[in-house]
């Protein structure tokens, strides 16, 4: 009985194994693609109004290409005091990188830079920076 019992276990869970292997395998479209966003630069300090380009890496993991905009935006808090969109595609199972110009805010302070792009499954991918608007740079300890 125990030797039954134990092959019956077997063939069941090989069963289940299978049969979720095979349902979130590739013939999910959610699965198909995951579509992610780096701000790739990493300058903290910028004067007022500067005309920044900002270099930001699209990558994408599956059997999917990807197109679609890549929105920055600098925000203080909840209100965005600027930001541009580069439209962008990307092939499956690689990166692209884009370079987005973007007007700095003219005040001085600390800013969060957001990048933002929508995923094939319709969620949003961030990637964020904190940055300053200073009146003058200062250098770069090593």
């Amino acid at each position: 009985m125990l030797r039954y019992y134990s092959r019956f276990t077997l063939i069941a869970g090989a069963m289940v194994f299978a049969l979720f292997y095979f349902s979130c395998g590739s013939n999910d479209p959610s699965h198909e693609a995951h579509v992610s966003v780096q701000i790739d630069d990493y300058t903290y300090q910028y004067l007022p109004g500067t005309k920044a380009e900002i270099p930001v890496v699209v990558s994408v993991s599956g059997k999917k290409s990807w197109s679609g905009p890549v929105k920055m935006v600098v925000r203080q808090g909840k209100e965005i005091l600027t930001e541009a969109t580069e439209n962008i595609s990307v092939g499956s199972d690689t990166e692209k990188s884009v370079i987005i110009p973007i007007v700095l805010p003219d005040s001085l302070g600390t800013y969060e830079m957001v990048a933002e792009i929508i995923q094939p499954s319709g969620a949003p991918f961030l990637s964020r920076r904190l940055i300053e608007i200073v009146k003058k740079l200062r250098k770069a300890e090593i």
